[in-house]
């Protein structure tokens, strides 16, 4: 494509004005985001703009020499593209454009028609925030981004030492209009297919006049004050991170972002360059550890994975890990950033966590639900099991216990007897009068369009069809047999009422999925007529046909023998085999050779019920990355590496504990109430959340999801929002000080001859 130099003026005319310039090329962001979008009328007109200067329709055709007629037309047409604004002063219409970012390329990626016939335009967005960045990022002290997080209104509303700087909810209160978008970032990220998951549409705010500009486009649609809390709240139960556009000063903000860590080009600032500063609020969050049951809720809910889980009970302190070199004393290098830190994630410290955690297929969080059981808190206890295992009463019956054999507590007389308490909670949730039904999970509080099969109703089957309809997918489950179950029907009967599988399975019925019985697929129906019904992903789930099981064998344990000679019965469906027969699937995405059917549970080679399950939810967070363009399925993607620490380096309060023998059920099966509370009171407790407190940029979000008040935000700063110019001011005066700082520690470390 020529060459065209108009657009290379006015690019460099943008970044003069916002002191960003560094000599624009044909080949740089500035110039190629403008290019395919600004023609040649419409870059003529906007060159009698000036940034954040308000401007007349009648003055810029004055100083243009054109027409007002014809200087209206171009000035829609830039406002259009998302390069201009409005705002009205004295009731007049004023014209202007913001810096890049945030400002101009934010509002050229809030027109999706654009965006999607021009890709490009994610391209130059996702490397001008890179490229530009980088330069600064080291430089920054708290707060001097022009996009900055502040914290979760409920972490600091009984903080004495709050400011009003610190409050998003006076922000809210104070707007005069309000309306709500895409996220410019994720749309970036699914034009380059470069998707974490997390959706774009309707995650951003804009105030005032930006609000009466986009709202008035169709780029975004106005909101109450009352929406735009429930957005603001439905962010932070989804683990969302707000931030703020203070290029003019917090009394002038302009958005209110929601953002993730695996897309966010502003928290970037932290993740990729480890420059947490720059964004950071006033506040950061600490630990006590003494309440803390090491959930993992904080952990799995931070966007810049500032939060781990550790121990308690080890040999050393667990001490808070903070790198001894940071940009604030050393000299900071593309070699100090983390371009991989999309994929780099981890959830625990280097030490380890709790065991009973790690060793759960599903990652349960036993520590937590035992405490929550134990003060009687067993509606809580019961949600927190069911955001891993859907299943609780079956599990309750059949597991293999993995968590009781890596029980802390065996070290001092007998484990916790961490299954029997489940089946306690779930054998409650049997009741229709206490039945946990899972509130809808998702951002937009929206159910999705796109239909998802289900292909097998056993426990791999059940538990994907849970997550699904749980994030809000329509859901259809089809079974062969005439009633659902799987395996947990047959093989398991004697250990497994009917009753109780039947209330968990109704407890799906009751959330909106669909039950199909009677249906073979491959046989009754195939992938392709589904697929032309409008399904657009499948689940396979399933099994590998019962087991004959040999005689008197047990079931900005003796399974696995059984399973050996089963294998999946799959009739027209052409799939990828393992040399055992069973389905290929990949073992991070459960996705297989035919790009839209995942597979799970025991056609992939499942050993238990409990990795079934846990095969089943991992399924679901990949169907639902799939069924969106450009989405990624590892990006961003949680990898639930959980380990435990190891045993020897444990230490035993054993001189402060009783003997306490582990309670046994009683026929039936079941614990008393007060033997749970008994059995609860056994737990260790060795499991703990860890702060790195150089990483942590005190949003909030961790104490919205304790349910034990063991994290909480203090604060340790007190730094404003000054407008954009102020800003670059401000980071212009700290270089100095800060080099000469860094240059002082290299001299010490090394002689003057190699500082």
């Amino acid at each position: 494509m020529a060459h065209r130099p108009n657009i290379l003026k006015l690019a460099t005319k943008i970044s003069l004005e916002s002191l960003t310039y560094t000599g624009i090329t044909y080949k740089d962001p500035e110039y190629r985001i403008l290019e395919p979008i600004v023609d040649d009328d419409m870059c003529q007109i906007m060159m009698h703009l000036r940034l954040e200067a308000n401007r007349t329709v009648e003055e810029i055709a004055r100083r243009a020499k054109k027409s007002v007629e014809f200087t209206q037309k171009q000035l829609g047409k830039l406002r259009e593209a998302g390069v201009i604004r409005i705002r009205r002063v004295d009731g007049k219409d004023c014209w202007y454009y913001p810096i890049w970012v945030p400002g101009i390329m934010e509002g050229i990626l809030s027109n999706r028609e654009q965006c999607d016939r021009y890709p490009v335009l994610g391209e130059c967005f996702e490397e001008y925030t890179r490229r530009r960045v980088s330069m600064l990022a080291p430089f920054m002290d708290v707060g001097m981004n022009m996009m900055r997080v502040i914290p979760v209104q409920s972490a600091i509303e009984n903080n004495t030492r709050k400011a009003s700087y610190d409050e998003v909810a006076r922000l809210v209160e104070n707007a005069w209009a309000i309306s709500v978008g895409p996220c410019s970032c994720r749309r970036a990220r699914r034009l380059m297919g470069e998707g974490c998951g997390h959706l774009e549409e309707d995650m951003c705010m804009y105030l005032n006049d930006n609000a009466v500009n986009y709202s008035e486009t169709g780029a975004h649609r106005r909101i109450s004050k009352e929406e735009a809390f429930e957005i603001l709240k439905r962010a932070e139960d989804n683990g969302l991170v707000h931030e703020l556009n203070v290029a003019p000063g917090y009394e002038d903000t302009t958005a209110i972002c929601n953002c993730c860590g695996c897309s966010c080009f502003a928290l970037r600032i932290a993740t990729y360059f480890r420059a947490p500063d720059a964004v950071r609020t006033n506040y950061i969050a600490r630990v006590d550890k003494d309440k803390c049951t090491a959930c993992g809720q904080c952990v799995e809910n931070c966007q810049v994975n500032a939060v781990k889980l550790g121990q308690k009970l080890c040999d050393r302190p667990a001490n808070e890990p903070r790198p001894a070199e940071t940009p604030r004393n050393t000299l900071w290098t593309s070699k100090r950033f983390a371009p991989d830190f999309r994929t780099s994630r981890t959830d625990v410290t280097e030490e380890g966590t709790a065991p009973c955690k790690a060793a759960c297929p599903a990652h349960v969080p036993v520590q937590a639900y035992l405490r929550l059981a134990g003060e009687g808190r067993y509606a809580e206890a019961l949600a927190l099991i069911k955001q891993y295992n859907p299943l609780p009463a079956v599990c309750g019956r059949i597991c293999h216990r993995p968590c009781e054999k890596a029980c802390l507590r065996g070290e001092v007389d007998e484990a916790v007897a961490i299954d029997d308490v489940k089946r306690f909670l779930a054998d409650l949730d049997a009741k229709a009068e206490t039945r946990y039904i899972p509130p809808l999970r998702n951002p937009r509080g929206v159910a999705y369009k796109e239909r998802i099969a289900v292909i097998g109703a056993g426990p791999s089957g059940l538990s994907c069809a849970y997550a699904l309809r749980e994030m809000g997918y329509p859901v259809t489950v089809f079974e062969k047999a005439e009633r659902p179950g799987g395996l947990l029907r047959t093989v398991h009967a004697a250990r497994l009422p009917a009753g109780i599988l039947d209330a968990e399975i109704d407890v799906l019925l009751q959330m909106g999925v669909e039950l199909r019985t009677g249906v073979e697929i491959g046989k009754d129906l195939t992938l392709d007529a589904l697929r032309a019904q409008g399904y657009r992903a499948f689940y396979l789930a399933v099994g590998a046909g019962a087991a004959e099981l040999p005689e008197g064998m047990e079931p900005e344990a003796s399974m696995r023998q059984a399973n050996r000679s089963r294998r999946p019965a799959l009739p027209g469906i052409d799939l990828a085999l393992t040399e055992r027969g069973m389905v290929r699937a990949d073992a991070k995405t459960a996705q297989t050779s035919v790009e839209d059917v995942f597979a799970g549970g025991d056609a992939t080679g499942t050993g238990f019920s409990v990795h079934a399950i846990a095969a089943g939810r991992k399924a679901a967070a990949s169907i639902h990355r799939f069924v969106h363009a450009g989405q990624t399925q590892l990006l961003g993607r949680d990898p639930e590496n959980y380990k435990a620490f190891a045993r020897r380096s444990a230490q035993i309060p054993v001189s402060s504990l009783s003997p306490v023998p582990r309670c046994r059920p009683d026929e039936s099966g079941a614990l008393s109430e007060e033997q749970v509370r008994t059995e609860c009171g056994r737990c260790l407790g060795c499991g703990t959340a860890v702060v790195d407190q150089f990483m942590c940029v005190g949003c909030g979000i961790c104490t919205t999801k304790c349910r034990f008040g063991a994290i909480r935000l203090e604060k340790i700063h007190d730094a404003d929002n000054l407008e954009y110019f102020h800003t670059l001011g401000r980071i212009a005066a700290s270089v100095p000080g800060k080099g000469l700082s860094i240059a002082r520690k290299y001299i010490g470390k090394y002689g003057a001859g190699n500082a």
